[in-house]
């Protein structure tokens, strides 16, 4: 891309031909970011989803029916985060996460049934997972917190094909 500003975190589609990405273009004011869309060859860019405040990182679900993001708004000097589920043509747009703290980086899982990503709610960055919109809940051997949520051991190591640590915010 040659646009100004900062296009970023590119993913691919699972078909292989299409591109989403971040980028800040058309905004004049700082923190205003959108989901955009192009052929992988660059051709064909266009806006998918405008939306107030710092939207990025986008991930496609393993059908490409649908994606994740991270939206940012501003609170004091910094963003607090919360992810998002969006259909492919920015239609059906669903909030995953309505926390006091910042959850980032959702990433799926290769069967599409589970959204895992990072949150800091004592301090300490950690992994959690919430269902894939159309999947129900699914427990995992997880300690309960006193909170309510739940959280896999600290040792579980995330692997591709391993459920990694459970949060249901649902």
């Amino acid at each position: 891309t040659s646009s100004p500003g900062r296009d970023a975190h590119p993913a691919y589609l699972p078909d292989g031909k299409t591109i989403l990405f971040q980028s800040p273009r058309d905004h004049s004011e700082a923190g205003q970011v959108d989901l955009w869309i192009m052929d992988a060859d660059g051709a064909n860019q266009k806006r998918l989803l405008a939306a107030p405040g710092f939207n990025g990182v986008p991930n496609p679900s393993p059908d490409g029916k649908r994606f994740t993001f991270q939206r940012g708004t501003v609170e004091g000097e910094s963003y607090h985060w919360e992810l998002y589920l969006v259909n492919a043509d920015g239609g059906d747009l669903r909030q995953l996460t309505s926390n006091a703290w910042s959850s980032q980086v959702p990433t799926w899982s290769s069967d599409g049934k589970r959204i895992v990503f990072y949150a800091n709610p004592d301090g300490r960055a950690q992994l959690f997972a919430v269902a894939g919109i159309g999947v129900g809940h699914h427990d995992l051997d997880h300690h309960r917190q006193r909170d309510g949520q739940e959280r896999a051991h600290r040792s579980e190591q995330p692997t591709p094909d391993h459920d990694r640590q459970h949060h249901d915010q649902r």
